[in-house]
């Protein structure tokens, strides 16, 4: 199973083979991107081990709660220590631009939680 997730494109959990199991049991945390930081998005990849694939669901909270109301940004993405953080931060940008949301304190926000990818055992 390659764990090149989030290199060269964004892929996103839904585009996931149908012939493979996605174990998403495991619990959401949630993690603040002060001032969209690409250093933030470095440490996060950095902190994931080898072989390990996470799902990313980025949204804006304009109170600074992660529980009020957000604006997603996209759907669930995948990210390994391999993903490619200028990728990410660019693809984040680019949706919040185009998003028509205008807000002087947005806090991006990350719920990202650890998924485990095989193949189906019928």
């Amino acid at each position: 199973m390659t764990n090149n997730f989030t290199t060269n494109k964004i892929d996103f959990l839904r585009y996931i083979h149908k012939d493979l199991f996605v174990d998403k049991s495991e619990k959401f945390h949630y993690i603040k991107i002060y001032n969209w930081e690409i250093s933030h998005i470095i440490l996060i990849l950095n902190n994931i081990k080898d072989n390990e694939i996470y799902t990313v669901f980025p949204f804006i909270s304009t109170s600074g709660l992660q529980n009020d109301a957000y604006l997603r940004l996209s759907d669930h993405f995948l990210v390994t220590n391999k993903s490619n953080p200028e990728l990410i931060n660019s693809f984040l940008k680019d949706q919040w631009n185009n998003s028509g949301f205008t807000t002087e304190k947005g806090i991006l926000y990350f719920k990202i939680k650890r998924i485990f990818i095989s193949k189906n055992s019928f």
